[in-house]
């Protein structure tokens, strides 16, 4: 499944002082701005990211819309960003044969776009929220970030389905695309988790290559 304008790559900064793009702004992690600062830095940052990063496998993922909150908490060992977004469209291929509101057969192609909501998705102030349970170990000496635990949560005010081809009958693809988004709600409840699994499992990669693959304390700098 293909996603276009999914995530927020967060920085406060991430490699050595040789590695660190001039668009990187670094946080100390014992000052009272931490909080400001990693937003600020993420702000900063994000139209330089949005062209993508080779060194990092990381794509084009424009447009992408300022973080609204970052918190890293090292006491509790948790993070938890929150993303608004405008606008998110989802291409895929999908199979089924079953009952969602109807009975459903077919396959072909996929279009979900999402709007005017408020979660980690939106065409109109959709939110998306990112949460990260993590440890610090040892390795070589040096403390690394581990991520144990993560979990993404969107909502959503408005959520548009088309799929092509149902029954292989335009007519019948017609009609009940117009049911599914008439009963929204009720589609959503039903593939909603499989959505929100493929985008959690792109954000985590994200993450794991900037967070986990340098030393702490250069991700988050010491006084």
């Amino acid at each position: 499944m293909q996603i276009l304008l999914v995530t927020l790559l967060f920085f406060c900064g991430y490699v050595s002082s040789q590695e660190l793009p001039s668009y990187i702004t670094l946080c100390v992690r014992t000052r009272p701005d931490f909080h400001q600062c990693c937003i600020d830095s993420a702000v900063k940052a994000i139209p330089h990211i949005l062209k993508g990063d080779k060194r990092f496998k990381v794509p084009s993922l424009s447009p992408l819309k300022v973080p609204r909150d970052v918190i890293i908490d090292f006491k509790s060992n948790k993070i938890n960003i929150t993303l608004l977004m405008d606008y998110l469209k989802i291409l895929g291929r999908y199979e089924i044969d079953g009952q969602l509101l109807v009975p459903l057969r077919g396959n072909g192609d996929l279009n979900i776009t999402t709007g005017n909501g408020d979660l980690n998705i939106t065409t109109e102030n959709t939110q998306i929220s990112y949460l990260v349970d993590f440890s610090i170990v040892n390795r070589g000496g040096q403390d690394y970030i581990q991520m144990d635990k993560d979990d993404l949560q969107l909502r959503s005010e408005k959520v548009y389905y088309h799929l092509d081809n149902l029954f292989g009958n335009p007519q019948l693809s017609e009609q009940t695309n117009r049911i599914l988004n008439e009963n929204a709600n009720e589609v959503g409840n039903e593939i909603n988790g499989p959505v929100r699994e493929t985008i959690r499992s792109i954000v985590n990669g994200l993450f794991a290559n900037y967070l986990t693959k340098y030393p702490l304390d250069q991700v988050f700098l010491k006084e």
